[in-house]
């Protein structure tokens, strides 16, 4: 996630630089455990070294990891920038990345996803030079994710794949500045970010694509760096990258599979259910001649003990005395 920003942050505690010094780790606050910040540092190289076969880190300028307990604990103006369940984002104008490590944690995937995603967002920004600023929000969230090897806010094809069947991907234009606020929308936005730059990288090459993001410049938009590099126009490669999504991906079968999993569920309720009724109603029947047993038991027993009673004053009764007949 990116963020141009103007906020100058205070941080509480020094900073360590791991590696090279390229890039520093600290603290944003002391309530931030100096081990996580130790976590978060032993992270940092190889991190960098997942993407040195993209850009070349020794030219790179020093750069910061603000690390955060979560969301919830940001700053006013930083949490403005947040969005909410991200792990992560990047003011780029600051040379600064923030953390959050409940959101880490809650992503289940580890720090290193994580760092790996924001790194490419600086690192790009680096590479651009001072033609940065122009490259659209939905191409570096897409190069993020794809050479992270994993996705922001739950973002999957298997989310747009049926947007793409029926022509409702949201455009490109629209996410070039910003992305949109809503949960669901900003979700679809980070996935369709991810498929299509994800398939740029397949089909060009992770060089070429990173070569159309160099040529950018002041005459030179994204669209036409790689309609000149490709040879191909941007609705030719629009409409090879949904056909693609829609027939080569795998994405229906991988979204009908969890959507016929989840209606099996649904119908599988009420099946459920009636077997629970039926085996209650068992166990009711079974209780209530358990009862019945032992209720004839006890009175079995209670008028054999009477019986029992009755046969013992007979027999105890006094002998008739002669001279009484």
């Amino acid at each position: 996630m990116i963020l141009p920003g103007i906020l100058t942050l205070l941080l509480c505690c020094s900073t360590q630089a791991p590696g090279n010094g390229l890039v520093t780790v600290a603290a944003a606050t002391a309530k931030v455990p100096a081990e996580a910040v130790a976590r978060v540092e032993a992270e940092v190289e190889p991190a960098l070294r997942t993407l040195a076969p993209y850009f070349r880190a020794e030219t790179a300028q020093p750069f910061r990891v603000v690390v955060h307990e979560g969301g919830d604990d940001l700053p006013p103006m930083l949490s403005a920038m947040h969005h909410e369940g991200s792990p992560g984002f990047a003011i780029l104008s600051r040379h600064e990345i923030h953390l959050m490590l409940a959101e880490v944690a809650a992503n289940g995937r580890g720090l290193r996803p994580v760092l790996v995603h924001e790194f490419v967002h600086e690192l790009l920004d680096q590479a651009c030079g001072r033609n940065g600023r122009r490259i659209p929000r939905w191409f570096h969230e897409g190069l993020a994710q794809a050479l992270a090897g994993d996705t922001y806010l739950g973002a999957s094809e298997e989310m747009i794949v049926w947007r793409a069947a029926t022509d409702q991907l949201l455009p490109f234009f629209e996410l070039e500045d910003r992305f949109p606020e809503g949960p669901r929308a900003l979700a679809v936005a980070y996935a369709q970010s991810y498929s299509f730059v994800s398939w740029l990288v397949r089909t060009r090459g992770a060089d070429e694509v990173l070569a159309i993001a160099r040529a950018v410049d002041e005459e030179t938009s994204l669209d036409s760096a790689m309609v000149r590099s490709t040879g191909k126009s941007t609705a030719a490669l629009h409409a090879a990258w949904r056909d693609h999504l829609v027939h080569g991906s795998g994405a229906a079968w991988r979204a009908l599979l969890s959507e016929f999993f989840s209606l099996s569920l649904v119908l599988l309720l009420p099946v459920l259910a009636v077997a629970m009724i039926r085996r209650m109603k068992a166990d009711r029947i079974a209780r209530d001649r358990l009862v019945r047993a032992e209720r004839e038991e006890a009175l079995a027993a209670t008028a054999a003990a009477a019986s029992q009673q009755g046969s013992g004053a007979v027999a105890g009764s006094a002998p008739a005395q002669p001279g009484d007949n």
